[in-house]
């Protein structure tokens, strides 16, 4: 069966196997960054009210269970680079019925260990309120139908990526936020404090899984053809290594200053981190359009390296002028967003905003690697993610530790990164992006 050439949401991409491989990048990237920036500011306007609005002890839990939420849910990214890749290459390949099976198979298995993962939780609640110092163990509840959300995202907003519906992608982002910001807002002022706070996040989750599910249901057929599973398994190791370790480069900050911090400094470290990680996002929506573009080429046997070499110039452009404001009065940043309680955490916003925008290079990095078979870069970010949290258990008395530890790592894993793809150029230790992929 032949794939159709249309144009729109939901419709098969076609003329991939035409295009060069580093065309279009910079189109559809401005397109999610407007989004990621809207969304990004409607989850910041989120974080601005409830650290206004709850005080700074209950922030500070907020923030540990959003981080939770973040980190539990990486194997989403998983799903979701499984998903853009081999849809990508059943795109490419006119292969319908594959596209139509994996979709059916994966989100059956990722259902399936959902509601193993909601189990678990329930067993180990009380480890976890304690550990955490959590008011309720409702909120473990909320965290696990979160993550469920969230895994069955990562399968819908992958076949989305995949067909490079780019502008869907960036509407689910702002509805997302805007349904997060909207339920968090009036759970908070009729009074359920973080508990319905952190239930809007979990409600946004669900929001963003509907919205992506419904232009690609359409693609589920009967003419369906299996999918060799083997290949997903083989490529769903290097891409949970991927996910888990940098979601833990840029997320356990929050929770090592619950554990280690007390009184207001982990508060105010919190409000600092939410901050800086806005740098992540621009990156993020540079690559995003990166990968399945990576893809096509490897699928074409064009060489993908100048693709990354134009995201990556355009992510360090455009986080350069926002860290450079930051350092120039960042206790009139924390002021104006946070208030004067979060005004001690401005020495480390400059620390983190460095940090955070040489993880932007790094999150580069690690999706090229993951489409072109690059398995060092991801053994680079592995390691490195190791050694962030072995250092933030030996180096946590004060905030600015914990700052400087995340500056260093971040700086040492972007120079590894970087070395070793020039070595990999110049000396051809790179046939992962000459070959055709597999």
């Amino acid at each position: 069966m032949k794939i159709k050439q249309r144009r729109g949401v939901g419709r098969l991409k076609s003329g991939i196997l035409g295009q060069l491989p580093d065309g279009g990048l910079m189109g559809p990237a401005a397109l999610l960054f407007t989004a990621t920036v809207i969304g990004s500011g409607l989850d910041f306007l989120f974080h601005v009210f409830m650290a206004r609005n709850l005080n700074v002890d209950s922030y500070s839990e907020l923030a540990a269970l959003m981080s939770m939420l973040m980190i539990l849910s990486l194997p989403m990214r998983t799903v979701h680079n499984i998903m853009t890749r081999f849809v990508t290459q059943s795109i490419a390949r006119s292969e319908p019925g594959k596209i139509s099976w994996l979709m059916v198979r994966m989100t059956l298995i990722t259902l399936g260990i959902g509601l193993g993962f909601m189990f678990v939780m329930f067993l180990l609640t009380p480890f976890i309120v304690d550990l955490f110092s959590l008011s309720s163990p409702i909120l473990v509840l909320i965290l696990s139908i979160g993550v469920v959300f969230k895994l069955l995202w990562g399968v819908f907003i992958g076949v989305n990526h995949a067909f490079e519906m780019f502008g869907w992608m960036g509407i689910q982002q702002i509805l997302a936020a805007v349904s997060k910001i909207i339920v968090g807002v009036i759970a908070v002022l009729l009074g359920y404090g973080v508990g319905g706070a952190f239930t809007a996040a979990a409600f946004a989750a669900g929001a963003a899984l509907a919205i992506a599910a419904f232009p690609v249901l359409k693609h589920i057929t009967r003419q369906m053809q299996p999918f060799d599973m083997r290949r997903v398994g083989l490529y769903a190791v290097p891409s949970l290594v991927a996910a888990l370790s940098f979601g833990t480069l840029t997320n356990v900050d929050l929770i090592a200053v619950r554990v280690f911090i007390e009184g207001e400094l982990a508060g105010q470290f919190a409000a600092a981190s939410q901050l800086s990680k806005l740098l992540v996002f621009i990156p993020g929506a540079v690559g995003t359009v990166m990968f399945p573009k990576v893809t096509a080429a490897m699928e074409t046997g064009n060489d993908p390296v100048p693709i990354f070499k134009k995201a990556a110039l355009w992510s360090m452009v455009l986080c350069v002028t926002p860290t450079v404001l930051i350092a120039l009065m960042p206790e009139l940043v924390m002021r104006t967003v946070y208030g004067e309680a979060y005004v001690g955490a401005a020495g480390v916003l400059v620390i983190l905003c460095l940090a955070m925008t040489l993880f932007g290079l790094a999150s580069l990095f690690m999706a090229f690697g993951l489409a072109t078979d690059g398995n060092r870069f991801i053994a680079i970010i592995a390691f490195f993610a190791v050694v962030e949290v072995v250092l933030m258990s030996l180096y946590n008395q004060t905030i600015e530790q914990l700052a400087l530890v995340i500056l260093g790592v971040s700086a040492l894993m972007s120079a590894f990164c970087l070395i070793y793809l020039v070595y990999a150029v110049r000396s051809g230790d790179g046939p992962y992006w000459k070959r055709r992929s597999v």
